[in-house]
């Protein structure tokens, strides 16, 4: 970090620095201080692409979180979200207090660059039984270190793309300030997750739900059974502010749709230790099932598949691989 505000001391004129990687290649070290910008959709450009502002330099001694204030923030806030009508609801009520709803910010010199809105109310005691029932969270969350007075649902996270890097900082503070160890984020798997949810938080399989003996209701029916399967479900502990997933940018090309595929996808795509970032899947049916395909018992269920959330996670092309080069790393496609 000294050496790139040195940089910008001898170009006064300049705002970015720009370095682009072979994804092959070890990622460097001073490159923790950069944002890596996702490409656009079609481009061939194999390298990946990192940014980095001058004020993002700063922010290890500027960037400060509080809790949002409308007399404050509002206007800042709604430069980043839009309406921030709903944070103003509990905004009089004390923290001591374990209010509803909390809604923070990040401020950089008086500037709003990231908001959080937390609510405890979507995370009750029937919400997390339904969870456990209908997702494999118990694998990846040991309960008994969470309280579930500690526990609350992440309801919007926007950030300043310059200031990207510091998500997991924000969170981290947000949850300091409203006492709370333990956070979800539920979507449909239609909708479009906020990038840092997908980049901070740690996505969680769908499950069967236990068959419950005669007479006895299973978790989470309070719920409904009508809720869809394709929920996509991350939680993010507190511990994971301290210890990060690790950034994969290599380029990793699955063929085919067959189960194995499908198990190589969630090894890759719901790790809880790396967040591989660029993923293609080559399959004529893109991720549908193909109609009259004999499929193993193995092969998950549509709603097991939709809440893996591929849609966001990974490139598809529709199209059937004629030939793979392995040495070369290639993978031909029909003309």
């Amino acid at each position: 970090a000294d050496f790139f505000a040195a940089m910008f001391q001898l170009w006064p004129d300049k705002e970015y620095c720009v370095v682009t990687a072979p994804p092959t290649v070890q990622r460097a070290a001073f490159l923790d201080a950069f944002v890596s910008i996702p490409p656009k959709a079609g481009s061939t450009f194999a390298h990946t692409l990192y940014l980095l502002h001058r004020d993002a330099l700063l922010a290890p001694s500027s960037l400060s979180v509080r809790r949002y204030d409308p007399a404050l923030h509002a206007e800042g806030a709604a430069a980043l979200v839009g309406d921030v009508s709903s944070f103003a609801t509990d905004a009089d009520t004390k923290m001591e207090d374990n209010p509803p709803t909390a809604a923070f910010v990040a401020v950089m010199n008086e500037q709003v660059v990231a908001v959080v809105d937390l609510s405890r109310k979507g995370a009750s005691t029937d919400a997390i039984d339904w969870y456990k029932a209908n997702y494999d969270i118990e694998a990846y969350v040991p309960f008994e270190r969470h309280r579930a007075r500690a526990q609350a649902v992440l309801t919007d996270m926007v950030v300043n793309p310059i200031f990207g890097t510091f998500g997991r900082y924000v969170l981290k503070e947000a949850m300091r300030l409203y006492e709370k160890t333990l956070l979800y984020h539920e979507a449909p798997s239609d909708s479009v997750v906020p990038l840092h949810v997908l980049e901070t938080l740690v996505p969680v399989p769908a499950r069967w739900r236990a068959t419950p003996n005669p007479g006895e209701e299973l978790l989470g029916r309070k719920r409904g059974d009508d809720v869809p399967g394709g929920t996509l479900l991350h939680y993010f502990a507190r511990r994971l502010a301290s210890d990060p997933r690790c950034e994969v940018n290599a380029r990793i090309v699955v063929v085919g749709l067959s189960t194995c595929a499908i198990g190589m996808l969630k090894a890759l795509l719901l790790s809880s230790t790396a967040n591989v970032k660029r993923v293609t899947l080559i399959s004529e049916p893109g991720t549908a099932r193909a109609p009259g395909v004999v499929v193993d018992e193995d092969y998950p269920e549509p709603f097991e598949f939709e809440a893996l959330g591929l849609g966001q996670r990974l490139r598809v092309v529709k199209a059937r691989a004629a030939a793979v080069d392995a040495e070369a790393k290639v993978v031909q496609l029909p003309d």
